[in-house]
């Protein structure tokens, strides 16, 4: 278990924005409940619909930032959101009545909303398929963490109004998360990774071109690399034990025929290796994913696959790499269902359990 996860900044910012925004949450229906039931004298019944507010305000948050978070990034996005749970909070601090009370926590809410969205998307958006659930786990961890210290703070800031009659404690406890989320919005805009510019997201002018031999070593660094990614922890051991870093030099060499490369400024971003009507390697260098060379690669394998006379195009995507099957859904390819892929070795094949996807080429 690598727990150097956390020392990244991607996952260091979402675990950290997720424990905030999950102690903000919870202070919401920590305190709101005591003030409409202790206070108020409210049935749960009541208060429960006096919440339904907070669910939608919570919602509408998180649906607008997840359309708007490419084009503004984490940074902004983040900090945008923790200020706008700040402003509820304060709102609620301020409240002299239900309606107002609701008002705050239901601003507040959206904010927080839109900051779960952002914690995830930094914290699962940068890691490789084998290190997914590793990095979900921590942001759960954090979140319960959030959720447990959220839930101690606002009750010993409160403690006075929750044992008596004065709701005093209640606004301390709203101003207090107030002040929080200020100050993780601060934190926020200093360390959260800003929004890439579009020439950045989608890849800076790379080329494809064929392989040559001059390639191979590109080549090989990038597949050695970034074959765990997508097969350690899903394939058979068998195979998994055949693919030393020797191996990928090898089959470099041998399929550099059959090979594609993504290139800019005389760099090996990526390549693509197509076999008859099989696309049977897309690999881009880690330095370069995110940036639209994978796209580039499929599409000029498809052209190559469909200028060759072949109407259907198809790959092999383990079961157990769902980023990438993800990645060939969202290219128009579609899943026939799983089959036992024959993966080459030096020795012969090994059976892999695999997903079989396709894509009609043939009029290209």
């Amino acid at each position: 278990m690598d727990l150097g996860l956390l020392l990244r900044r991607p996952v260091a910012v979402g675990t950290l924005l997720v424990l905030v925004a999950t102690a903000l949450m919870i202070t919401v229906f920590f305190l709101g409940s005591f003030y409409f039931q202790r206070h108020l004298g409210y049935d749960a019944l009541r208060t429960g619909l006096l919440f339904l507010p907070v669910a939608l305000a919570t919602m509408a948050g998180s649906t607008i930032a997840g359309r708007v978070l490419a084009r503004l990034g984490p940074r902004r996005l983040g900090a945008a959101g923790l200020i706008v749970g700040g402003i509820g909070m304060g709102v609620a601090a301020a409240a002299d009545g239900p309606a107002a009370l609701v008002a705050g926590v239901g601003v507040a809410a959206a904010g927080t909303g839109a900051v779960f969205v952002v914690a995830s998307a930094t914290a699962l958006g940068q890691v490789g398929p084998h290190e997914a659930g590793l990095a979900s786990g921590i942001v759960s961890t954090f979140h319960e963490f959030g959720a447990s210290l959220g839930a101690a703070v606002v009750s010993s800031i409160a403690a006075a109004s929750l044992a008596g009659t004065s709701p005093a404690g209640v606004s301390r406890g709203f101003t207090a998360a107030a002040v929080v989320a200020a100050v993780a919005a601060l934190v926020t805009l200093a360390v959260a990774p800003g929004r890439r510019p579009p020439a950045e997201r989608r890849g800076p002018a790379a080329t494809v071109r064929p392989a040559t031999a001059a390639d191979v070593p590109a080549i090989a660094r990038i597949w050695r690399e970034g074959w765990p990614d997508g097969h350690q922890g899903h394939v058979p051991e068998a195979l998994a034990a055949e693919r030393t870093p020797a191996s990928f030099g090898e089959r470099a060499s041998e399929r550099v025929g059959q090979t594609w490369v993504a290139e800019h400024g005389g760099v090996v971003a990526g390549f693509v290796v197509v076999v008859d009507d099989e696309v049977e390697q897309v690999y881009v260098d880690r330095r370069w994913r995110g940036r639209g060379v994978a796209e580039r690669l499929l599409r000029q394998a498809e052209a190559a696959i469909g200028q060759g006379g072949q109407r259907t195009a198809w790959l092999a995507v383990v079961a157990g790499n769902t980023r990438a099957r993800r990645f060939y859904a969202r290219l128009g390819w579609q899943d026939r269902g799983p089959f036992t892929y024959q993966a080459q070795t030096a020795t012969g094949t090994v059976p892999v359990p695999a997903h079989r996807y396709e894509r009609e080429v043939g009029d290209r």
